[in-house]
């Protein structure tokens, strides 16, 4: 015996019916994608000249926009890119001989707690 479904789901209104705020704050996620892949498709070469004037946080959020980006960014071989980056912004301390590029990006930039990874806006660094 075939069970009966419930209630047909309501068509969504369309985006032209919304608000304009409304509209401006929907996700592209269609250009991000676009964004994403053009990212990966370019040549390693042009990639490499690109970062050569980034600096470490640039890097850092370039590498979480794709498993493959974050891979190659992660790997020691991309050690150089993380040298320049930081040889980009004057007064940064030395790297600690304990920490990667990538953690000490994180570490250095990012407003994350290093215990529970909350956001935070202050750092104690004591």
């Amino acid at each position: 015996s075939a069970q009966k479904r419930g209630r047909k789901r309501k068509c969504p209104t369309p985006s032209s019916d919304l608000p304009e705020a409304q509209q401006a704050t929907r996700p592209k996620k269609r250009k991000l994608t676009r964004v994403i892949k053009w990212l990966e498709e370019t040549p390693t070469d042009i990639m490499l000249e690109i970062m050569f004037y980034m600096k470490p946080i640039d890097i850092l959020n370039l590498s979480y926009t794709s498993k493959s980006i974050r891979a190659s960014l992660a790997a020691p071989e991309a050690k150089h890119i993380w040298v320049q980056a930081r040889m980009n912004v004057p007064g940064l301390p030395p790297l600690p001989p304990d920490m990667s590029e990538w953690v000490y990006a994180a570490f250095v930039f990012q407003e994350l707690c290093q215990v529970c990874y909350l956001l935070c806006k202050s750092q104690d660094w004591n």
